[in-house]
């Protein structure tokens, strides 16, 4: 009987369905909802949500315009939680949708 590393065989698997890039975007896509936690105040935090990410752009939802435009001013602050969290710089862009 040969014994695999299990968590080799998956990153293989993962590699080979193409769907990295998915995991990846997902897992970027959690690690920014808490530092949308962290950066923002609590109201704001509640109004505003990762959704997606693509092409190093983190699209952001607001349910409101005043929420838009207090994450457009704390835009960098945001970009700086995320990629010190990721410890590698990922995310370079935010658009907002409303």
């Amino acid at each position: 009987m040969t014994w695999v590393n299990f968590g080799e065989e998956i990153k293989r698997a993962v590699n080979r369905a193409g769907i990295k890039k998915t995991i990846d975007a997902t897992f970027i896509v959690e690690v920014a909802k808490d530092a949308v936690i962290e950066t923002f105040e609590k109201n704001l935090a509640n109004a505003v949500e990762p959704i997606i990410f693509r092409d190093n752009t983190l699209t952001l939802r607001a349910n409101s315009s005043v929420a838009a435009q207090e994450a457009r001013l704390q835009e960098h602050t945001l970009i700086g939680n995320i990629n010190k969290r990721l410890g590698k710089d990922e995310v370079f862009y935010i658009t907002i949708r409303q």
